[in-house]
């Protein structure tokens, strides 16, 4: 059987409730997947604020379902591992994952 790695994914509307989920499973889990809306892209809000990530040994990947992610690149990089973009919202792919790859960040 192979090994199996479940990722939880995050959702919330305030620094506390963020705090509070990612809390509740990083002693158990190795990534977390953070859900960002900006209610354009999709209809729904997520960490759609200046959010803080907490003290983890986990990785962050950012799943970012915003129209513009380029934008929310530039502000918030740094705080996440991976970056998921989805194609549809982006204005040009290649460059925008060439962007990703040069600030040393994975992709997907």
């Amino acid at each position: 059987m192979k090994n199996k790695m479940i990722i939880p994914a995050i959702i919330a509307k305030s620094q506390k409730e963020f705090k509070e989920k990612i809390n509740k499973v990083k002693d158990f889990v190795d990534i977390i997947q953070l859900d960002f809306m900006d209610g354009k892209f999709v209809p729904n809000n997520s960490i759609n604020f200046d959010f803080k990530i907490p003290s983890s040994d986990c990785e962050f990947e950012a799943h970012l379902m915003v129209l513009d992610p380029l934008i929310w690149i530039e502000k918030h990089y740094n705080k996440v591992d991976t970056l998921l973009l989805h194609f549809e919202s982006c204005k040009d792919l290649q460059k925008d994952i060439e962007h990703v790859k040069k600030k040393e960040k994975r992709i997907g």
